[in-house]
């Protein structure tokens, strides 16, 4: 069994999934996990980098299987774009192109190529970032987020921390980060500012969806 790691982009692009396309996530991510060797890896790996892709609907997850790891390191939503030249019949008006006449396979694959040109250019970003030491968010910190627990609390509990610790670092009292905690308070601007701090995010990382 992998453990399940996921970028902070990757962290933050599943909090926005719809549930449906969420659950869809979460299977194939703990499908590949369970996994004995990456050998057994059937999905899709477009041509120009070490990751491999798979879709859930409209969104592409790029990931690595490592030694004892399945790292997630892109998710990004979106529909086919193309920027490729090549030879056509173009169909004139006013001897100006208005249209661009390609077979229907040509177009097929024009759509492949474009996707795998986008998802290569995503895995490179991906790895540049966690070249400069980006964090790799454990899978189990993002499910509990998506089932429900508070941010917070959840980031807390993973960096080690009690209460105690955090409401002294973020200068509030412990009361009060129990209230944040199970969603009695919402917390100021100031004081989730103070938390993330402490907690080493960013105030869109501890803030509930």
């Amino acid at each position: 069994m992998y453990q399940i790691q996921l970028t902070k982009q990757v962290h933050q692009a599943v909090r926005r999934m719809p549930p449906d396309m969420v659950e869809m996530f979460q299977y194939k991510v703990n499908e590949l996990a369970a996994k004995s060797n990456g050998s057994q890896d059937t999905h899709q790996k477009p041509r120009g980098f070490k990751g491999h892709r798979f879709y859930v609907d409209e969104w592409h997850v790029l990931y690595e299987i490592n030694d004892n790891s399945l790292d997630i390191l892109s998710c990004n939503h979106r529909s086919a774009r193309r920027c490729i030249e090549m030879t056509v019949q173009i169909i004139e008006r006013d001897r100006r192109p208005e249209w661009a006449v390609i077979s229907y396979e040509m177009y097929q694959q024009l759509l492949e190529d474009s996707e795998m040109l986008q998802d290569i250019r995503d895995y490179e970003a991906a790895k540049k970032a966690l070249q400069s030491d980006e964090e790799l968010i454990p899978g189990n910190v993002t499910y509990a987020i998506l089932e429900g627990e508070k941010p917070i609390k959840v980031w807390r509990k993973y960096r080690g921390m009690t209460q105690s610790e955090l409401s002294e670092m973020a200068g509030i009292t412990k009361a009060y980060l129990s209230q944040i905690e199970t969603g009695k308070r919402a917390g100021t601007p100031d004081v989730l500012n103070k938390l993330a701090k402490a907690l080493g995010l960013t105030l869109d990382e501890i803030r509930s969806s």
